[in-house]
């Protein structure tokens, strides 16, 4: 579109009072259709990108990878990746309306439901297979020989979880340990100075931590608790509803990153480990404790009804331990067939 604003343009440039009044008006007439072209054009126009939270884990840095190579683009979906120091900050943000959804484990989408603010899941991006690790001062040689001792774990996090049931299989409940709330950042000081008996981590900061053979042995990994520790994408349910294409979008920008890793996975864990702030060759380690889930794989899950059954059982557990007031049905988390082509 091109405007046009000669002298030529307004036949009243020339005349008595009143021709001068209408070409003032005449000309902010002009004024505000430039002023309003100039607005379009610097995107202001543009559709409302979804913000979605992430936090350190090398499952949702797939998301990154798709951001980078700009598969988001690619799908026609305005997506903005915010980036968070730990789950806790990222629900409570979403709990604040801050982000329109979150990358997060199945605990955390049911605190925020009970706080409020509904999820519905989008994407199974990962089963956590011994990422999850409780890592314990040398001379604490089992689960078992935590009773009465500190653990450390992130305040109403999946921590709380891995923890409850570790102890559950020896026989123990939360009750039998003191639990002390520590950010992830402080794990490691807090462990080596004795501060705490025993931590629950994971990626990038277990990598660190794992390293001081010394000091620190591992008691507890995830893999002991297969499929129970789901790791997923949920947006708003208004989003689910009324942005479906752009949904769409986000779940096939996420299968195109997981074939592209495949392809290339030199390059992409090189893209990954730098937001995790580790090496390749960690990151790659790291994925080893993981099940990277495609569309494909994650639609069977919730087809047999494997992903109602943990969402129930873990709601049970978080029940059990008072993070959760009420039974819900997990029905209610799961986005419609339609939105799942």
């Amino acid at each position: 579109m091109v405007l046009s604003c000669s002298p030529a343009s307004f036949p009243y440039a020339q005349g008595d009072t009143m021709n001068k009044l209408g070409w003032i008006l005449g000309l902010g007439v002009v004024t505000l259709i430039i002023g309003s072209a100039i607005w379009l054009a610097s995107g202001e126009s543009k559709v409302t990108p979804i913000r979605l939270g992430t936090s350190p884990w090398p499952g949702y840095e797939f998301l990154h990878l798709a951001d980078r190579k700009g598969f988001f683009k690619e799908m026609g979906v305005p997506v903005q990746l915010v980036r968070f120091n730990s789950l806790e900050d990222m629900r409570r943000a979403y709990e604040r309306h801050q982000v329109d959804g979150f990358a997060a484990t199945l605990i955390e989408l049911l605190q925020a439901y009970e706080h409020g603010a509904p999820a519905k899941i989008i994407i199974i991006t990962d089963f956590s297979n011994g990422a999850d690790v409780i890592l314990a001062r040398k001379e604490i040689g089992n689960v078992a020989s935590l009773k009465n001792r500190k653990v450390g774990v992130e305040p109403a996090t999946l921590g709380a979880f891995i923890i409850a049931r570790a102890l559950n299989k020896v026989g123990l409940t939360l009750e039998d340990v003191k639990m002390e709330g520590l950010n992830s950042i402080n794990m490691e000081s807090a462990l080596l100075a004795g501060t705490v008996d025993a931590v629950h981590v994971y990626p990038p900061i277990s990598l660190t931590i794992a390293k001081h053979e010394d000091q620190v042995r591992k008691i507890f990994d995830s893999s002991e608790i297969p499929g129970e520790i789901v790791d997923i994408v949920s947006l708003t349910p208004e989003i689910v509803a009324n942005r479906r294409k752009e949904v769409q979008g986000l779940r096939q920008a996420w299968d195109k990153a997981i074939a592209y890793a495949a392809a290339n996975p030199e390059e992409s864990n090189q893209i990954m480990a730098g937001y995790e702030g580790i090496s390749p060759q960690e990151f790659a380690e790291a994925l080893k404790g993981l099940k990277i889930l495609s569309l494909a794989e994650q639609e069977s899950l919730i087809h047999n009804g494997k992903l109602e059954q943990t969402i129930e059982h873990v709601a049970e557990v978080l029940q059990k331990e008072g993070e959760l007031k009420e039974s819900v049905s997990p029905a209610i988390f799961i986005m419609d067939r339609e939105n799942r082509p």
